[in-house]
């Protein structure tokens, strides 16, 4: 059945609650689309009937009636599909079954330890649009706190959000895309004040994290010593993939040396990537697919010391793409 994406929100209406959101997911894996862009559409279209219904409400009364809630008509809007009507308990239903597939989805994430969850936008604003206002309100809250709090007191600040967002987060596959997002999301947050009391304290206790990524220098005129990070040769091998390196016995010898603590170039050999399909593609096993999403992940590291932005850009679409079908299978 071909439907369009206001239809496959509407037809949720038949849906009982518990099998709504899977109904949608059924249509978002063949759409094409991310499950994240997806998502958003179907919020789109829940904006286009809200307020499609609150400006026929409105019209109404100002003809002098007093009315509350308005119904359309869906074989109008189905294309003769459904009969019945879209109205605001409709549109209410449908918008808590939406808040619900965006947290399957991992779409709601806010950096910082502030909870304004009892906080709600218009009646007529999606989950999505909720979300956004929630966000914002967090980390205007983060900022305020951030230039109320007591320089000699900041290190423990910082921590004490950064401890709570481990907390939530540290066991999803994709944790580590998560610890680097918060470290530039409090980086901007943090470096947008002109006082540099602020700004000196927030880069030292940044240098001071080092068991986590370091998104830019903190001190340039500081050099650490890092410990070198050691890939597999499966990491490798992505890793190659991406930066156009055509892996061979004449070489692989001087790439396991830079990379790795193996030898064996036989087995480095055995684990090139041919197409980037390979690297998208899931196994029946979630303990499998969790282990891929990992060694993307390692790929990516590696691949972000080359300063190589278009395989930086390509590794990083194969990771959403593969993390949004792990989280559909599993």
């Amino acid at each position: 059945m071909d439907l369009t994406i206001n239809e496959i929100l509407l037809f949720g209406l038949v849906e009982p609650d518990y099998s709504r959101i899977e109904f949608w997911k059924k249509h978002e894996k063949e759409s094409g689309y991310s499950g994240s862009v997806f998502w958003r559409k179907l919020n789109d279209s829940w904006e286009y009937y809200s307020k499609k219904i609150e400006s026929e409400i409105e019209l109404r009364n100002s003809w002098g009636n007093d009315i509350h809630d308005f119904g359309i008509a869906l074989i109008h809007e189905t294309r003769g599909k459904l009969l019945g009507h879209i109205n605001r308990i409709g549109l209410a239903q449908l918008k808590n079954s939406l808040r619900l597939y965006g947290l399957e989805l991992g779409l709601f994430i806010y950096y910082y330890e502030f909870d304004h969850s009892n906080i709600h936008s218009a009646f007529h604003a999606s989950p999505w649009k909720e979300y956004e206002d929630i966000k914002t309100m967090n980390e205007l809250s983060f900022k305020i706190d951030y230039l109320k709090t007591d320089v000699k007191d900041l290190d423990d600040y910082f921590s004490f959000h950064y401890r709570s967002f481990k907390r939530k987060h540290e066991k999803s596959p994709d944790w580590e895309t998560k610890r680097n997002n918060w470290f530039e999301e409090t980086k901007k947050n943090a470096l947008f004040t002109k006082d540099f009391r602020h700004k000196d304290a927030f880069l030292n206790w940044l240098g001071k994290m080092e068991n986590d990524p370091v998104i830019s220098k903190v001190n340039p005129g500081q050099k650490k010593s890092k410990v070198k990070e050691v890939f597999s040769q499966r990491q490798i091998a992505i890793a190659c993939f991406f930066l156009g390196i055509q892996l061979t016995k004449e070489n692989g010898k001087e790439v396991l040396e830079k990379y790795s603590d193996t030898t064996s170039v036989e087995k480095l050999l055995s684990k090139r990537i041919s197409k980037a399909s390979e690297l998208t593609r899931l196994s029946e096993f979630k303990t499998s697919d969790t282990k891929h999403l990992k060694d993307l992940e390692a790929a990516k590291r590696l691949i972000s010391g080359q300063k190589n932005r278009k395989a930086l850009k390509d590794i990083s679409s194969v990771i959403a793409t593969f993390h949004q079908n792990y989280k559909a299978k599993h």
